[in-house]
């Protein structure tokens, strides 16, 4: 990655009205997060990469209180939380914000990530660390947010990893799902982690809201529809009736329509 030319942060992110009061930042095209705006205060479903400074992007869009939930604390989602005093996340992901994440495995990962855009002005891949952070407010079972204007709710969704949860505004009629949809590659890899029975519950009970569009953490936003049809194929693959594939580095792959899904290199169907 030496020698691209560099972009600032607004143009890192891109980012983007997505529906009305709903900001996607787009983290150099690998991960998405959202700026959900209400009259009082403001919601930043995750941090991203920390490559670029995150809050600075949310400064330019809006002066209101800001306040960051967490779908999960995977490193591509949580890496710019330092920059915030107010941090919500599930109970059970709490531990995973203090680290520590190997400063030698973040390069590793950083320059296996496609991005679609050269790096932002002043980031070194040599200086890139995890910085811990502290969460203000721990979240077990479902709530609501009211940020003026916009109630949303925030309902648990297991299944890529045990404390997942999305984000759900009934005013625009969308969800914020993190990455328990979407139409890529989703991971479901991690042993003691990833749970496809707790998967496919979580998609049946985000679809019975009927959003109308679901903004993924990776990728572009699907129809509300996209769901149960997502779960109806992770049932599928748990019965076996899914074909799978062993990847060069030993993991499973299934291609299922519309998505792919990484397993683990010992999972066995039921």
């Amino acid at each position: 990655m030496e020698g691209l030319t560099m972009l600032g942060h607004w143009q890192w992110f891109a980012p983007r009205e997505m529906a009305p009061g709903i900001f996607r930042l787009d983290d150099g095209g690998y991960v998405n997060s959202y700026l959900v705006v209400g009259d009082r205060e403001a919601l930043l479903v995750d941090t991203g990469l920390g490559i670029a400074d995150v809050r600075r992007t949310v400064r330019a869009i809006t002066a209101l209180p800001v306040t960051v939930i967490n779908t999960h604390a995977h490193w591509d989602h949580v890496m710019g939380n330092h920059l915030f005093s107010q941090i919500m996340i599930a109970k059970t992901e709490a531990r995973w914000l203090s680290g520590p994440y190997r400063q030698d495995r973040l390069r590793r990962l950083l320059r296996s990530r496609p991005f679609s855009r050269p790096l932002p002005l002043g980031f070194s891949p040599r200086s890139y660390r995890f910085m811990p952070s502290r969460p203000a407010i721990l979240l077990e079972g479902e709530t609501t947010l009211d940020l003026g204007g916009r109630v949303l709710r925030v309902v648990p969704a297991p299944g890529h990893t045990p404390g997942s949860i999305a984000v759900l505004d009934e005013v625009t009629k969308t969800a914020l799902v993190g990455d328990a949809a979407g139409a890529g590659l989703l991971y479901a890899q991690s042993p003691g982690g990833s749970d496809l029975a707790a998967w496919v519950d979580t998609l049946r009970r985000i679809a019975s809201v009927r959003p109308e569009r679901v903004m993924p953490g990776h990728g572009e936003p699907v129809a509300g529809d996209f769901l149960a049809a997502q779960a109806a194929e992770i049932e599928a693959l748990i019965r076996g009736e899914r074909r799978v594939w062993r990847r060069p580095d030993g993991l499973l792959q299934a291609e299922l329509p519309g998505f792919s899904l990484l397993l683990p290199a010992d999972y066995q169907a039921t």
